[in-house]
């Protein structure tokens, strides 16, 4: 089975725990993050069955040492940090509705997002009708979790943050 090799490990898709193949996009890197090494789109498309099942995103042996949340708007992304002071990120497009069932705010998904300790997934619901689910995984070095934030360059640590949103490469 082909996957996506990441400097973290590899990415496995699956569906309730069921690992499946699928085909990923290398994209190309942008104003926003122009020192990228690695920015890939994931499409899977999964027709609704009435029934709730998940679809994840993970990196297979994470050898991350911190992970980290960074969501913004319609985007739910989580980052990981290693040794080697490189840091991956994966997004997914939607909102988290904070548990699954019970809207907190409007959103535009009929599906819920969960932040897994390797990856995200979505969690799609017995009223779901989306039909495509998109991952975006993207890495960039020379950044650390304990970075100080410079406000007077560009601050590299941000770039995998637009470089993960699936609604900038779709």
């Amino acid at each position: 089975m082909k996957r996506l090799n990441t400097p973290f490990g590899d990415i496995s898709i699956k569906i309730n725990d069921e690992e499946i193949s699928y085909e990923y996009k290398k994209c190309a890197n942008d104003r926003t993050c122009p020192n990228l090494l690695g920015r890939y789109l994931i499409e899977i498309i999964s027709k609704p069955t009435g029934e709730e099942y998940s679809i994840s995103c993970e990196i297979i042996k994470n050898q991350s040492l911190k992970s980290e949340i960074e969501t913004g708007e319609m985007l739910e992304c989580i980052s990981f940090y290693g040794e080697e002071r490189v840091k991956l990120s994966i997004g997914a497009y939607g909102e988290s509705w904070g548990y699954v069932g019970n809207r907190l705010m409007e959103t535009s998904n009929d599906y819920d997002i969960e932040y897994k300790s390797n990856g995200l997934s979505y969690l799609v619901l017995k009223e779901t009708k989306a039909e495509k689910y998109y991952f975006a995984v993207s890495w960039i070095d020379d950044v650390g979790y304990e970075d100080p934030i410079n406000n007077d360059e560009h601050d590299r640590d941000v770039e995998t943050w637009y470089g993960s949103d699936p609604i900038l490469l779709i």
